[in-house]
């Protein structure tokens, strides 16, 4: 391992603002999706998005789509969390995992905001869930999870083409992830919304935490 230059283990003031104001906006749209079962602009994205041609696109927002449903996602997460522990990477198996846990808090807030998933009269609804919608948990996941690898490999790897290569497919994974929803119809625009912001709360936590525990540099 390298040694990089020193971390600094304080956070800034104004990324305490950043996350009072995600906070805010995730509390804001939580409300309104108590309130509403759907706005017009959440049937307009979902109606732009499935209206997209081609077998490509279909299999390419199934295929995320299915990466987040259990036991897939258990099994991604189990794997990605093991390798890192075997190659003595424990804080940040660690955290790995507490990242990905996440999910939890997208579910608690599902029971309380309990709103109604998309209906099949309005939308097209590849597969009828029976919890409420917002907001996403799978994007809430992918979120955090995806979100803490890509920055444990730009923390940690020397600058390479696989390092790029690694950031930029993690961060790809999470931008699709929340059509790739609206696109199966289990969710409207403003679930995924949500879930984006809740889930970005989470991964900066998760990175203070680690920050804290010591970070590795240029392995």
């Amino acid at each position: 391992m390298t040694k990089g230059p020193p971390i600094p283990r304080h956070s800034t003031p104004s990324l305490w603002i950043s996350l009072l104001a995600a906070a805010a906006g995730f509390v804001a749209l939580a409300a309104q999706a108590h309130r509403t079962p759907f706005s017009p602009i959440d049937l307009e994205v979902t109606h732009a998005i499935q209206r997209v041609p081609g077998p490509a696109f279909e299999s390419l927002m199934h295929g995320i789509s299915w990466l987040g449903f259990v036991p897939q996602v258990e099994v991604l997460v189990g794997l990605v969390v093991l390798t890192l522990f075997a190659l003595g990477w424990r804080r940040e198996a660690a955290v790995t995992a507490i990242a990905a846990s996440g999910v939890a808090i997208g579910e608690l807030v599902k029971m309380a905001v309990q709103r109604p998933r998309p209906d099949e009269h309005l939308v097209r609804v590849i597969q009828r869930l029976p919890d409420s919608g917002f907001p996403s948990s799978h994007v809430v996941e992918f979120t955090a999870f995806c979100g803490f690898l890509a920055y444990l490999a730009h923390r940690s790897m020397s600058p390479s083409w696989r390092r790029t290569g690694a950031v930029w497919l993690l961060a790809a994974v999470i931008v699709l992830m929340g059509p790739s929803r609206i696109h199966q119809g289990a969710h409207w625009f403003s679930d995924v919304m949500g879930a984006y912001l809740l889930g970005s709360i989470w991964l900066v936590l998760c990175i203070q935490v680690y920050r804290r525990v010591g970070m590795r540099v240029h392995a």
